[in-house]
């Protein structure tokens, strides 16, 4: 008795040679190869977009920095010393960069008046020096 899967083939009118086998193999072989490279180069786009949105989103924390210290007066080149991780990353950075600017700002100006020292008086010789330069 043949195989039951020979006989249903054959009740349907399908009969399967080897030649068709092998052709359907090849082509199964082939559709599947054409798949793993239509895979492959969409990974790659993939990685190629995600690449460029990292590009992008750093582009756009640049530009949200360089706003913000315009904003509040900060020179431009505080923009490279802010940590640009996130909005509120770049906020505290500003926020820091301002308090220490601003503390700056104050050691600079004029010494406090315990700290003043008062100029030795001249003696009669270099006021009438003083004198005959500037008559």
């Amino acid at each position: 008795m043949e195989n039951t899967s020979e006989l249903i083939d054959e009740n349907l009118g399908l009969q399967n040679t080897e030649s068709d086998t092998d052709l359907d193999t090849f082509s199964l072989d082939e559709r599947e190869a054409n798949l793993n490279k239509k895979e492959m180069e969409l990974k790659e786009k993939l990685s190629e977009i995600k690449r460029k949105e990292e590009l992008l989103h750093i582009i756009e924390m640049e530009q949200k920095a360089r706003d913000m210290v315009s904003k509040r007066g900060l020179p431009m080149e505080a923009v490279q010393l802010i940590d640009m991780q996130s909005e509120e990353t770049i906020k505290e950075s500003i926020d820091i960069l301002q308090k220490l600017l601003s503390k700056i700002k104050m050691e600079q100006t004029a010494p406090a008046v315990g700290d003043f020292k008062p100029a030795e008086p001249l003696t009669y010789s270099q006021r009438a020096e003083l004198y005959l330069t500037n008559r």
